[in-house]
């Protein structure tokens, strides 16, 4: 399957990961989650702090390269293979977009005249 379009689908993932207890970090469907976060967390940091937008600009440049990454990855490198060799999961839209906006967030914590 080169695709999954469920919105949704972490959540019995997640369900499982909760319920077989230990260390939920050491879970790689969690991982996958969190450290889809944390990729896109310095980009919305950066669009703050270097570039002086906001939160919505971060949630759009955060989506349209998400779906940049997920759409090269569903069309096998835009047509140069004849399949494509990684899945496009709209989970990882939202993850990632979700790390945009927190990275626009955590940059309040920038003073103003740091900033530009």
């Amino acid at each position: 399957m080169g695709y999954n379009l469920d919105p949704l689908g972490f959540i019995p993932e997640l369900r499982d990961a909760v319920a077989a207890g230990g260390n939920l970090l050491r879970n790689r469907d969690v991982q996958q989650l969190v450290l889809n976060v944390a990729l896109f967390t310095p980009l919305g940091f950066f669009i703050r702090v270097l570039g002086g937008r906001g939160v919505l600009t971060s949630f759009v440049v955060g989506l349209g390269v998400s779906a940049m990454v997920e759409f090269t990855q569903l069309t096998g490198v835009w047509g140069m293979y004849p399949c494509p060799y990684r899945v496009f999961d709209v989970v990882d839209l939202e993850t990632n977009t979700l790390g945009a906006v927190l990275g626009s967030l955590a940059a309040l914590a920038v003073p103003g005249v740091w900033r530009r």
